[in-house]
């Protein structure tokens, strides 16, 4: 078992995390428990039934670092005990596993993490951990870290339990269906006395305790990522093979049997945070909570199928059918209103942009940069993802294209536009890339193509959005009251039916290169040839819709 506890910060005084940790390895049998403390002795039976499981417990120092919930708190992290007991093929089985190896080498935590995180649990610091654990998994040759989409919504310990979850079910091994009744109430007396919680007798189990984390997501990245050689866990010793090196690791990837369950819990002491989490081989019912979806469901990314999202000009934003939520700019201070939304090409992730050329990134969309520190003096008005989505294109009012990341500047229309540029669109490949204007004309860069029209459009309403075909060989062009305009392969199916008219503010081609949707600014969506509509998966605050992609 493994924990974390906490100390005042004091004063100026700054020092380094301190951690320690101790295992222990318990075997049932029918009339003695026997403790055998790794890299020492067996003991004779007769002395280890009569002493306790957690006297194998060592605690740690202090962490003067500022952190957590807005106060300067120290984070101690120490290893209580384990208790696993060898479930034979199985158990070696995990042992041949790369992904559930120990890492070569402590991952200590990167500066954009603290600085991230210092001032509080907010967006910045979970993208700034998130991109550590991604980086840290890949060296392992583990996917990328896949937050549900309600996690924000979570309680920590529902979110020790996800993350939990994440790390077994990544790596192969059974997860959690939820958080058992009998482990929270061990697990809650833990945390409220800022100490490692003991589990179940007569079963396997381990437990981690963390103090002055300022997220459940830091705790994560601690426990996994940064507990050997080098980091601020004192048992690690001068060796790798030092009994106490990777134990808060250990417990989370333990061998707990084919229904492991799992018990997690936040109590606030002295102002400072204190979690914990206990992993047991013991039956999970009754469960306190359960996983909406199978554990199962982490493992990889979300069946796409009908996929799509709409952002709000606050930067809240609302999925549908297989769209997963991973954050969104409302409860960011905005300088200037979100006017556009993008996703990441592997759809486990998006883009939001402002009229000032601000970039949010959500999931696993990266952040390339902004045109923000620019102090443009035209409104920027959407953006376009490039080159697999290693970098984009933000398109300005007056023809402007500004390219971050990979994508490369093919060309602008600025000295041509007449009424002004209101989309720019990607084409398939991302080495290129379409702007149209307000009164419809098409200008094409890179490997885009032109397809029309060939000659000015009479409209009675002007353009507000366009979207590219599935293959990429064509277009279409929406105008504000409904009309579509198709070009090159594209089809026109339809209009925005007269009496249901909200003034149309963006349109979008499904992945399934089935038909397209339009959105409309009252947060109703259309689908035309074929496109199918999907149930919400998240609402956001009342607000105007700006903008819709596709998966």
């Amino acid at each position: 078992m493994a924990d974390l506890s906490v100390r005042p910060h004091l004063g100026a005084q700054r020092g380094r995390r301190l951690r320690r940790d101790a295992r222990v390895l318990v075997e049932a049998t029918d009339e003695t428990t026997r403790v055998t403390v790794p890299g020492r002795l067996a003991e004779d039976e007769s002395t280890a039934t009569s002493r306790s499981v957690l006297a194998g417990r060592k605690r740690g120092g202090g962490w003067l670092r500022p952190i957590g919930r807005g106060r300067n708190a120290a984070a101690v992290l120490a290893a209580a005990a384990t208790v696993l007991p060898s479930w034979g093929a199985g158990a070696s089985a995990q042992s041949l596993s790369p992904a559930l190896a120990n890492p070569p080498a402590n991952i200590p935590r990167t500066q954009v993490m603290d600085e991230a995180c210092q001032v509080g649990p907010g967006l910045a610091c979970q993208q700034a951990v998130v991109a550590a654990i991604d980086s840290a998994r890949s060296a392992e040759g583990v996917g990328l870290l896949e937050l549900p989409s309600d996690y924000d919504s979570l309680t920590v310990a529902q979110q020790l339990l996800v993350l939990a979850d994440l790390e077994r079910v990544d790596r192969g091994l059974p997860g959690f269906v939820g958080l058992s009744s009998q482990l929270d109430a061990m697990a809650q007396a833990g945390a409220a006395a800022n100490n490692d919680p003991a589990g179940p007798s007569g079963t396997a189990w381990g437990s981690n305790w963390a103090g002055g984390e300022a997220t459940a997501l830091l705790a994560d990245y601690d426990w996994m990522y940064d507990d050997g050689l080098g980091s601020p866990n004192l048992d690690c010793g001068q060796s790798q093979l030092a009994s106490g090196c990777w134990d808060h690791r250990d417990n989370i990837l333990g061998n707990y049997g084919p229904h492991p369950s799992m018990g997690a819990a936040e109590a606030i002491v002295n102002g400072v945070t204190s979690m914990t989490e206990i992993m047991s081989s013991a039956p999970p019912q009754p469960l306190a909570f359960a996983l909406p979806e199978a554990p199962a469901h982490f493992a990889g990314p979300r069946s796409i199928g009908t996929a799509y999202l709409q952002t709000a000009s606050n930067g809240a934003v609302t999925t549908y059918g297989g769209a997963g939520f991973f954050g969104s700019a409302a409860r960011i201070h905005l300088a200037k209103p979100i006017v556009g939304i993008e996703t990441w090409p592997g759809g486990t992730g998006y883009w939001e942009v402002a009229a000032d050329g601000g970039v949010f990134s959500f999931g696993h969309a990266r952040f390339y940069g902004s045109a923000a520190p620019f102090h443009l003096s035209h409104k920027v008005v959407g953006m376009a993802v490039a080159d697999g989505g290693k970098g984009y294109w933000l398109a300005t009012t007056n023809g402007g294209v500004y390219s971050f990341g990979h994508a490369k500047f093919y060309g602008t229309p600025a000295r041509h536009v007449r009424l002004g540029v209101v989309a720019i669109v990607s084409t398939r490949n991302g080495q290129g890339y379409w702007v149209a204007t307000k009164d419809g004309a098409v200008y094409s860069f890179g490997d885009a193509k032109f397809y029309g029209p060939r000659r000015r459009l009479h409209l009675r309403s002007p353009i507000v959005g366009m979207a590219a075909t599935h293959g990429g060989r064509g277009y279409w062009l929406v105008t504000k009251d409904g009309r579509v305009y198709a070009f090159g392969d594209a089809k026109a199916d339809g209009r925005v039916p007269v009496g249901a008219l909200s003034r149309v503010v963006g349109i979008a081609a499904p992945g399934d290169g089935r038909g397209y949707y339009v959105a409309l600014h009252d947060g109703r969506v259309l689908a035309f040839g074929g496109a199918s509509l999907a149930a919400r998966e998240r609402h956001f605050a009342p607000s105007a819709v700006v903008g819709i992609a596709a998966v």
